[in-house]
């Protein structure tokens, strides 16, 4: 197995140094600041471990559109998208033994990511133009009423 981490924010270096410690750097692929919707065509599962920051739904959305089972952490702002169970799995923002439980689950059961890549799928398609056009036309109409 190998983990592809994206990204080169403030934690990058802290993380590359554990990795160093626990002599799992071998297992790990820094990416640094690739286009992480070109790396998920090789990818096995979505994993999202940031709980604070930019909105992390355009990379889900991409990830669902490449077939892929999710695993986020539960913020306010994915709480209108992101069902436990049904699209993608969440843990709790600092539980990092939850979050590495979840990416072992899904590493071994095919049918849960099965599950989550269709729920994510079905989640996808209310992103389609003409879904969101029409909810958008009902909620002016709400407001303009």
């Amino acid at each position: 197995m190998e983990v592809r981490i994206l990204g080169d924010g403030p934690s990058f270096q802290p993380l590359l140094e554990e990795a160093r410690t626990k002599n799992v750097i071998g297992r790990l692929a820094f990416l640094g600041s690739a286009d992480a919707g070109n790396q998920l065509c090789d990818c096995d599962i979505l994993v999202l471990p940031a709980g604070e920051g930019e909105s992390h739904m355009p990379l889900i959305l991409q990830g669902w559109a490449a077939r892929l089972p999710v695993v986020a952490i539960n913020r306010l702002d994915h709480a209108e998208n992101l069902q436990d169970e049904t699209n993608c799995l969440l843990v709790q923002p600092g539980d990092a033994a939850n979050l590495a439980s979840q990416m072992a689950r899904l590493a071994r059961d095919g049918k849960t990511c099965e599950h989550l890549v269709a729920g994510g799928r079905a989640s996808l398609a209310k992103y389609a133009t003409r879904p969101m056009v029409l909810e958008h036309k009902r909620l002016y109409g709400q407001i303009l009423a």
